[in-house]
């Protein structure tokens, strides 16, 4: 048996996190486990109708930090048209025969079943009929949605981001090798692609913070094209850690890097020598704000 939370949980926010911490009280309780029940992908990039999301974490991101929050296990529903016509009683089923659900912990707002027909108070004697227990948590969606959190990283505010993220916005992504320009004017970088379907901060440097291998370096990292030394494709998240030489690493596994400040947008130089004493400059800022903020010190 076990407790259940479900819901797309895109950033895992302070909301999604309190949701959490009230379902893993309860499992401590009971001596249940905590399953966390997310969809791939989004209903609202799945369903006709409906305006598509740029999604703030890739699912192993979210995973991570669910499992991090107290989620015993995470599984992702795939939402597809079938799973989409599912009433309310037909999703508790499912929820009592896949995950041997319990209880089923949920925000007082959340809705179910086909077009959201149901509410979560509405659920409650359907779920009753099924032994099923539902527990309902405040966790002050109208402060803090994922919706919000879309339109400050949008505008490039990664300080009012965190606040209701509860932690630094993050890239989680693979490394892929680069053109290796930075390591000929003495700035390598760590290359990091973006998933299609993810949001996309605004293209330009940032204070950041690199984890590997249980160690977390400061950082100055770039999101853009690379206009400077030829356009590329697709948007990529260059890293240079400060202060340290990064050619020995060997990156086998997805890189988190975390963003706290936007300094400048992306812009193009004239040469070389111009971007390299930019990138110092940019160093140094980073340098300046990791000294200011005691957490780093």
């Amino acid at each position: 048996m076990a407790v259940v939370i479900i819901g797309n949980f895109d950033g895992v926010h302070t909301g999604h996190q309190r949701l959490v911490a009230a379902a893993k009280e309860l499992a401590a309780e009971t001596g249940e486990e905590l399953y966390a029940l997310t969809f791939e992908p989004h209903p609202r990039n799945f369903l006709p109708g409906k305006e598509g999301v740029s999604l703030i974490t890739p699912y192993l991101l979210k995973r991570k930090i669910l499992l991090e929050n107290g989620a015993d296990r995470v599984f992702a529903i795939r939402f597809d048209a079938s799973f989409s016509q599912l009433s309310a009683a037909e999703f508790l089923s499912y929820l009592k025969r896949k995950f041997c659900c319990r209880f089923l912990v949920c925000g007082e707002n959340s809705h179910f079943g086909k077009g959201g027909a149901v509410s979560s108070l509405q659920l409650c004697p359907i779920a009753a009929e099924m032994g099923i227990t539902v527990r309902l948590v405040s966790v002050g969606e109208d402060a803090v949605s994922s919706s919000r959190i879309r339109n400050f990283l949008s505008e490039g505010d990664m300080e009012a981001a965190a606040g209701l993220l509860g932690r630094p916005y993050a890239v989680y992504a693979p490394v892929v090798t680069g053109n290796r320009i930075g390591r000929t004017i003495g700035f390598p970088t760590v290359n990091q692609p973006f998933d299609p379907g993810l949001l996309v901060p605004p293209f330009g440097v940032y204070v950041s913070l690199l984890h590997f291998a249980d160690r977390s370096y400061p950082a100055v990292s770039n999101i853009g094209v690379k206009p400077t030394v030829g356009n590329c494709p697709d948007p990529l998240l260059e890293t240079h850690v400060l202060g340290m030489d990064i050619s020995g690493f060997v990156f086998r596994e997805n890189l988190q890097v975390d963003l706290f400040r936007m300094l400048r947008r992306e812009k193009k130089f004239s040469s070389l020598e111009e971007l390299k004493a930019q990138i110092a400059f940019d160093s140094e800022l980073a340098q300046k704000y990791f000294y200011s903020n005691e957490c780093f010190s």
